[in-house]
C-alpha cells in the first residue's frame, strides 16, 4: 500500500514505473520492475519484494532505501535494537557524530537530492572500509 501511494503522490502509472526501471538499468534485469510484478506488489499478493528491485523502487521515487526495506520486513524492528555487535558500533557511532546528529535534524535535510544521498553513501563506504582495514591490520 506504501509503494502505491507513493506512487500515486509522484503522480506515475504502473507502466512509468516500468518504463524508467527499464531506461536506468537496460542491462540489469535484476533490477528492472515490470508493470504486472508491481502492480502485483501493490495488490499484496508479492509479500517478498526482492531487495534490488526495492532499491530500484526507492531510486525512482527517491526514497528511503533503509525505510523501505524496513517496510518489506529486511530490517529488525527495533533499529536501536541492532542484531549484531558490528551493528550496534555503527548505530552507536552515528548517533554520538554531533554533526550527523544536527543535518538529521534540518528540515531542508529531511529529503535529500539524489547527489547529496550519494555522497552521503559514498563516505559510509570510505568509512566502513577504513574500519575494516584497520580490523584486518590487527589480527
Amino acid at each position: 500500500m506504501h509503494l502505491k501511494a507513493i506512487r500515486e503522490k509522484k503522480m506515475m502509472t504502473s507502466h512509468d514505473v516500468a518504463r524508467e526501471s527499464k531506461s536506468r538499468y537496460p542491462k540489469e534485469k535484476g533490477r528492472q520492475i515490470s508493470f504486472s510484478y508491481l502492480a502485483a506488489i501493490e495488490r499484496g499478493d508479492i509479500k517478498e519484494i526482492f531487495p534490488l528491485k526495492l532499491k530500484t523502487l526507492a531510486e525512482i521515487y527517491d526514497e528511503s532505501y533503509l525505510y523501505l526495506l524496513y517496510l518489506a520486513g529486511y530490517l529488525p524492528e527495533d533499529l536501536s535494537q541492532p542484531e549484531s555487535e558490528i551493528e550496534r558500533l555503527v548505530y552507536d557511532e552515528l548517533i554520538e557524530d554531533g554533526i550527523l546528529r544536527r543535518a538529521a535534524k534540518m528540515k531542508k535535510l529531511a529529503k535529500l537530492d539524489s547527489k547529496t544521498r550519494e555522497a552521503l553513501r559514498q563516505a559510509v563506504r570510505i568509512a566502513a572500509r577504513a574500519a575494516m582495514q584497520a580490523i584486518l591490520e590487527r589480527e
